[in-house]
């Protein structure tokens, strides 16, 4: 069995390496030619001040803000960074709620929920479970599994938010709640051989919360059930990031002949390459805009943050390594 393998960013398979080129480029002429605005959006946006951020330190999770999706999250070993529009980086919390954030998500109510270590400057338990912010990052309150659990993948359903999925770090595996995060279940998980950290992606249908899909170590695999029974949809590959809009699943493929960025019609199972492809990293995180899906964010296991306005034909940075560009 071909085993596809994670480690400090580069993703290799058993029976043989490969990579591709990078294909980025900045696109710094671009700036707002995609960008639709209307009088409601900027009674509602806020005002986001620079805080002196120029790195970012091992980003675990990307997401837009669902209220004004000008802003940009990442998570990061040191809370939220929010990143704007226009260039503003901002990190909204005091040391206190600087936690570790390992899985993220935000719902389509802007609810942002989280998992992690506590930072050092925190009284909380580790692992922090589950916990939600209702502020942007700026403040997190615990709401399950205080020092039970430390979900490294989340994924919070678009049409039923409280239907969430979540990755254990901790030996307990996939976990399933119906009630927005207050109770948890694991699910029988029948026809799925492998548990994380050979699990790299996760993402329930936007349509139907029981249709998940993961990327594993040995190929991509779907539930139609939530969770409950698995049947693999591609063995010679899988991928290591996840997001969907519009009907379309957009995931970072890795195959035998090469890594990238690609989407898929048929919630996974077929693919079409799209232009961006790394030699010897990945794509970890993907986000995509919730009110234009040609804008889509991308984070790399090396710390690279990259942005397309025109559904990948071609790429801005807004980060290299975590340096901020």
């Amino acid at each position: 069995m071909k085993k596809w393998l994670a480690g400090s960013g580069i993703f290799l398979l058993i029976s043989g390496c490969a990579g591709t080129n990078e294909e980025t480029e900045d696109n710094e002429g671009s700036e707002g030619t995609q960008k639709q605005e209307n009088s409601e959006a900027a009674e509602d946006m806020v005002e986001i001040e620079e805080s002196g951020i120029e790195s970012i330190s091992h980003i675990h999770g990307l997401e837009f803000d669902r209220e004004n999706p000008d802003i940009l999250y990442a998570a990061t070993h040191h809370g939220v960074v929010l990143i704007t529009e226009d260039g503003v980086w901002n990190q909204p919390a005091e040391a206190e709620h600087q936690h570790d954030l390992m899985g993220f998500a935000v719902s389509e109510s802007n609810r942002m929920v989280s998992s992690g270590h506590p930072s050092h400057d925190s009284d909380l338990g580790n692992p922090l479970g589950f916990m939600e912010s209702s502020d942007r990052g700026e403040t997190w309150e615990q709401i399950s599994l205080q020092g039970e659990v430390d979900f490294h993948l989340f994924n919070v359903n678009q049409s039923d938010p409280d239907t969430i999925y979540g990755i254990d770090g901790m030996g307990n595996g996939m976990m399933k709640s119906e009630d927005g995060g207050e109770t948890w279940e694991i699910p029988e998980l029948d026809g799925l051989d492998v548990e994380y950290p050979d699990i790299y992606a996760l993402l329930s249908d936007p349509e139907n919360p029981e249709r998940v899909l993961i990327g594993a170590s040995t190929g991509i695999y779907v539930s139609e059930d939530g969770g409950e029974a698995w049947e693999a949809v591609k063995k010679d590959g899988t991928i290591t990031s996840a997001a969907a809009a519009d009907g379309k699943l957009y995931g970072y493929l890795l195959e035998e002949q090469g890594s990238y960025l690609a989407v898929s019609n048929d919630f996974g199972e077929t693919w079409e390459q799209k232009n961006l492809s790394f030699e010897e990293d990945a794509a970890l995180h993907l986000a995509i805009h919730p009110e234009d899906s040609e804008i889509i964010a991308v984070a790399t296991g090396e710390g690279d943050l990259l942005l397309t306005r025109n559904d990948g034909e071609s790429w801005e940075t807004l980060a290299e390594a975590g340096e901020r560009q």
